[in-house]
């Protein structure tokens, strides 16, 4: 063919070349919006981790610096030389960046000095944020870069850099040139791990940090190192002592010298080459740990703590909420009255099992769940609205009980004789105690909140038996009348004006119902309250449709039809609202979040970190909704005009955090304080805090604010 003549197929080799060269001019022109500048020991270059940016959407930009050998720049913190590496943005309008996302450093060694930076080749991670509205076609970053490199001698530079990316209102692609050291930024970016826990104390010349952790795991850590985000407090090149301990480790961090001041929170990371979530993870940890200054902060002995979670349990049935719970207690001493001695203490010691047997179990459950990375405290369980829907719902039933409506109990033994059974009896106390430890625990009663903090963070078996000191102090005070025989002399007879105050007490329950549906409506749409309204209605249909077919003249099979006819129609009951919950999603106002005396902020932990590093005064309370200790007490002593006052004359700002609902950073903030149990209410002053006793007064907020403050 004439076309395979040399002069075509040259021609078509020329034209092929052609194609090839405007294709890489294509490639170069795509990949080439930055480009990298050397300026002496360090060469600079603006990167991306997408090829093209959405509207609306978040990205990671870095700037890579590839240090000259046996050169290196600077962290955040340089330590005893240097300075740190600064990017200075030039953006389109509406258009944000984060601050840099330091990547770990490398302590580098200079004699007797060290220095905190990078060596050989980094990337300093930028968070780009492009608004909804960004119309523009493409995205232009301009960055001017500062840095300085050191070896011995240290050489400033300064470079401007250029990144363009197409906008397109698609999934980003990403750009694969730089997976890598983006994924490897990533990994080296500090981590927040709640399964540890820090403590950190003070001598003259240097702060002993203090580490713990459940996992056996990372208890066999071989080293670690602290690198501090403040410049000019510690003794950056002195050995830190990593000691391992049983149950974590310890480092000593030696002050600088000629420090000006020292912090009372310690912030910075911990770098571990061994791994904080096990071999090959990531190296480095972020702490922030308070200095504990009050020498009580110390743990207590195990003897001592029990000590306190048996005193507490005793306490525990004279706090506000126990109201309800002296029903079941008094009908129960009451309808044993008139019994023999050994009548009486079978009765004791079933609720003494029942109160025992619910303590643990709620131990236990905390455990699982803390196991499984929650955070719980005292009270947790009603911090869910399955667990208060059902409580309310179960309430509902007995009370109705309480009134006649039914027997509850008649269809496991003969009609007419159940009192007359033991089984009948242990089992009517064993329920009693469980229901009397469910609605005992919105309260925290003096010395409990030492006990139960110190509980969470030892081994689980030592968990359990304060639990079981906390159950036995609550049954006690019962057991203890319970078996006196000239205590229960004294109580009427049972008669026939039993029947009454059973009814009064079911009255007692149904105001703890409406308490209960308080709560709740700080937990979940109000629109769920009518679904629970009628599963109220149902409930009560089905105990009645029991308790009509469970007549002693009817057959067996008759009552056996009629508690499965109940079971049914409370499964429903249940069923109705607890698929039906939907979060309340306007939870500012929980438990009071403002009144007429005092303005209080919502807690969160920017604000207390803006307080604590302005040497700001602030009160700090603690508080749940279903925390009837804390409702009494903020009625008591916190709602007047004096404390209102004294807050403004000091400059105290007050900060409630509402544990109503579970959040993990209250929970966190309580561990702060060794506590996982509310109300706490602690003063803070700039320099000091102070933690207030659980039960308060006006005088007692007063002169502690006083004494407090004064004393500095």
């Amino acid at each position: 063919m004439i076309t395979d003549t040399p002069f075509f197929r040259d021609k078509n080799r020329s034209i092929d070349k052609i194609k090839i060269l405007i294709l890489c001019i294509f490639i170069a022109f795509y990949y080439s919006s930055a480009q990298s500048v050397r300026v002496g020991k360090v060469e600079a270059e603006l990167i991306s981790e997408n090829l093209t940016v959405k509207p609306g959407s978040k990205f990671l930009v870095g700037v890579v610096l590839k240090i000259d050998t046996d050169w290196h720049t600077y962290w955040l913190n340089p330590g005893d030389a240097g300075l740190e590496t600064k990017i200075t943005w030039q953006l389109p309008e509406g258009v944000s960046h984060s601050d840099i996302l330091w990547p770990a450093p490398k302590k580098i060694y200079l004699g007797d000095l060290a220095n905190y930076g990078y060596e050989g080749k980094v990337l300093l991670p930028v968070e780009i944020s492009v608004p909804d509205s960004f119309s523009a076609e493409t995205l232009k970053l301009n960055a001017v870069v500062d840095w300085l490199v050191c070896k011995v001698e240290c050489l400033p530079g300064r470079a401007s850099l250029t990144l363009d990316r197409e906008v397109r209102n698609i999934e980003p692609q990403s750009d694969l040139r730089h997976l890598e050291i983006f994924q490897k930024t990533r990994f080296d970016q500090p981590l927040r791990i709640p399964d540890w826990q820090f403590s950190l104390t003070a001598n003259d010349n240097q702060y002993l940090l203090t580490a713990k952790a459940h996992d056996e795991l990372l208890r066999n850590l071989t080293g670690a190192e602290f690198f501090p985000f403040e410049n000019g407090v510690f003794h950056n090149a002195a050995d830190q002592n990593f000691t391992r301990m049983e149950s974590g480790f310890s480092l000593n961090l030696r002050l600088d010298p000629f420090a000006v001041s020292k912090p009372d929170t310690l912030r910075g990371i911990l770098i571990s080459s061994d791994g904080w979530r096990g071999a090959g993870s990531e190296k480095a940890l972020l702490i922030e740990v308070p200095l504990t200054t009050e020498t009580g902060d110390s743990d207590p002995s195990l003897l001592l703590v029990i000590l306190f979670s048996f005193i507490g349990g005793i306490l525990l049935n004279i706090m506000p909420c126990v109201l309800p719970v002296l029903s079941i207690k008094i009908l129960g001493i009451i309808e044993h009255s008139g019994k023999n001695s050994n009548d009486l203490l079978r009765h004791g010691l079933s609720y003494t099992i029942g109160v025992v047997f619910a303590f643990l179990a709620l131990a236990a459950i905390m455990l699982i769940l803390k196991a499984g990375g929650s955070e719980l405290g005292w009270g947790f369980q009603l911090q869910s609205p399955e667990f208060v829907i059902s409580l309310t719902i179960f309430l509902l039933i007995f009370s109705l009980n309480l009134f006649g409506l039914f027997d509850l109990g008649s269809s496991f033994s003969a009609a007419g004789a159940r009192m007359e059974k033991p089984g009948g009896k242990n089992l009517s106390g064993f329920l009693s105690g469980i229901a009397a430890t469910l609605l005992a625990t919105p309260c925290t009663a003096p010395f409990m909140g030492t006990a139960v903090g110190f509980s969470i963070s030892q081994p689980p078996l030592i968990t359990l038996v304060v639990f079981l000191f906390l159950g036995l102090g609550m049954a006690f005070p019962y057991l203890l009348i319970i078996n006196f025989p000239a205590a229960v002399k004294v109580l009427p007879k049972p008669g026939s004006w039993i029947l009454r105050f059973k009814e009064f007490m079911g009255f007692l329950l149904l105001g703890t119902i409406l308490w209960l549906l308080w709560v709740l409506s700080f937990q979940v749409d109000s629109s769920l309250l009518i679904i629970l309204f009628s599963a109220f209605l149902i409930a009560s249909f089905g105990t009645w449709i029991y308790g009509f077919l469970q007549k002693p003249y009817n057959s067996r099979i008759i009552r056996f039809s009629g508690l499965f006819l109940f079971l049914l129609i409370l499964l429903f009951a249940l069923y109705l609202p607890l698929s039906s919950i939907k979060a309340n999603e306007n939870s500012l106002a929980i438990s009071g979040s403002r009144n007429d005396n005092i303005q209080w902020q919502k807690y969160s932990p920017e604000i207390i970190q803006k307080f604590e590093s302005d040497g700001e005064r602030y009160f700090l309370d603690f508080t749940a909704a279903w925390c009837l200790t804390c409702q009494v007490n903020e009625k008591v002593a916190l709602e007047n005009a004096e404390i209102a006052e004294l807050f403004r004359e000091y400059g105290i700002t007050p900060v409630k955090a509402d544990w109503t609902n579970r959040d993990e950073a209250i929970t966190r903030e309580l561990g702060r304080f060794k506590r996982n149990s509310v109300p706490l209410y602690v003063l803070f002053t700039g320099t000091e805090h102070i933690l207030l006793p659980e039960i308060i007064t006006s005088s007692v907020v007063s002169e502690n604010i006083k004494n407090l403050i004064i004393k500095q």
